[in-house]
């Protein structure tokens, strides 16, 4: 909550930075431009750096994982220790389902060649659908 409270304020600070009289961020195109690109790279600097901790996670845990078995120690207290990555692969499941729903989605607004409401329309409907999706083979593979 308070990294979407900094983005948010820090967002707002770049756009009131400018000091004109009537300041409409959508109308100028500089702005927008500059707003635009602000958020992109909060978002790839975002990912970039979750992507990498998860990595390092991922690694350090394999590594204890490794040590623990060197030492000998009885399977009972590893599984105490170190829980399953169960929401990692529940989280990878639902990004691939979304994903491939947004692709296809992507591909039917390519083959049609529409604009406006109804790329934004198949687009949900597609994010929707990858939604079911996930949510199906969730119940399919736990019961």
């Amino acid at each position: 909550m308070k990294k979407l409270a900094t983005i948010i304020t820090l967002m707002g600070t770049a756009i009131t930075a400018s000091a004109q009289t009537v300041f409409n961020p959508l109308a100028d195109e500089h702005a927008f431009f500059d707003l635009m690109h602000c958020t992109v790279i909060i978002i790839l600097i975002f990912l970039i750096s979750s992507f990498l901790l998860t990595l390092i996670k991922l690694f350090l845990d394999d590594r204890l994982k490794r040590i623990i078995i060197e030492k000998g120690v009885t399977e009972s207290v590893i599984a105490q220790l170190l829980p399953g990555n169960q929401k990692e692969k529940n989280n990878s499941l639902k990004w691939f389902a979304l994903l491939t729903a947004m692709g296809i989605g992507l591909t039917v607004v390519s083959f049609y060649m529409s604009s406006g409401v109804y790329v934004a329309v198949v687009m949900l409907f597609s994010v929707a659908l990858g939604f079911l999706g996930y949510y199906f083979l969730q119940k399919r593979l736990n019961g």
